[in-house]
Parts: C-alpha cells; structure tokens; sequence
C-alpha cells in the first residue's frame, strides 16, 4: 500500500512537471483579445497579468486563451495551481480542437490529474491531438500502445506513433526508438 501512496505522489508530481513544459507558446500564438498582450506579459515573466488577458480572452470563448489560461493554472503562474481550474480550461479548448489542449487533457487522464484516471479517455484524447499531427500525443499513443493501456498491447502500433512522433523531432520518441533498437 505504501508503494502504492509513493507511486501515485511520484506519478502527480511527473504530470505538473510535464503539464507545466506542454508548449505555452508565449511567442506569436493566435492572434485575439488578450492573446497577445498576455504573451507578451508572460515573457515580461508578469503572469498576474497574462493570467487575466488570457482569461478575458478565454471567457469569449478562444481556444488558444483557454489552453494557455489552463498551462498557468497547471505552473501555478499568476494565479494558484489548481488541478480542477486547469482541466476545465484545458477540455474546453480540447473540444474545440486545439492540438496542445488535448495532449494535456490526455494526459491528465492518464495521470489522473483532475480528473479521475482513465486510460482510454487519455487514448481518446492522445489520438484526437496525434490526428492533427501533434508530436507530443504521438509519442503518447506509443506509450499507451507499447504498454497495453486503454488498448491491446501492440509493439507494432507503438513503433508507428513513436515514428510519426519522431519525425517531428519529439526528443522523447527518439529515445524510444534507440531503446528499441529502431534508430
């Protein structure tokens, strides 16, 4: 049980570190209310003020404020870290196809991060984002696959995503690729 407890401590830790680095584009992004003044107060390292431009923006619905309002309740920037706070903003943009947003969502299902854990939501959610080409849910189809999680275990499948996810240049598929013997 004890094992256990340190497991799931270990697993949350690793899903803020990850949620904390998925891309918060704070260079050019979308164009939209608050969108750009809040990068640029994020690069100015002001999150209390991009935290509101981009919950202005998000309030009015832009996916891409959404994403990023949910990437500063995850970092705990500008406004405290809040699991909860950050799923909501992270399925909203997710369902209006934002690439990024779906990752995280995928992830914090793997995880159970907000929401309760659940492999084939973070399957869900992975192929949604892999589908329109982001590298990072690539790579995690690779590892839902090579692992059995939410699918059969498939080491052919896994080789494919790590591939596809490779080919973008995701640091993480490559090491998966060399351990495997595959580049």
């Amino acid at each position: 049980m004890k094992s256990l407890v340190a497991r799931r401590a270990r697993d949350a830790g690793r899903a803020w570190a990850f949620l904390a680095t998925v891309s918060l584009t704070i260079a050019a992004g979308s164009a939209g209310a608050g969108i750009e003044e809040g990068a640029e107060a994020a690069r100015r390292g002001d999150y209390a003020v991009a935290f509101l431009e981009f919950r202005e923006a998000a309030t009015q619905g832009n996916a891409e404020a959404q994403y990023r309002l949910a990437v500063l309740y995850v970092q705990g920037r500008g406004v405290a870290r809040s699991a909860l706070d950050a799923e909501m903003w992270m399925r909203k943009a997710a369902e209006q196809n934002h690439p990024a947003a779906q990752t995280g969502l995928g992830y914090m299902y793997l995880l159970g991060l907000g929401v309760p854990r659940d492999d084939e939501m973070a399957l869900h959610w992975y192929r949604k984002a892999a589908d329109l080409g982001d590298g990072a849910a690539q790579y995690g189809l690779g590892v839902l696959y090579a692992q059995g999680r939410g699918v059969d275990m498939d080491q052919a499948e896994a080789l494919k995503w790590y591939r596809k996810a490779a080919e973008q240049g995701n640091a993480r598929a490559l090491e998966a690729l060399k351990r495997l013997g595959q580049h």
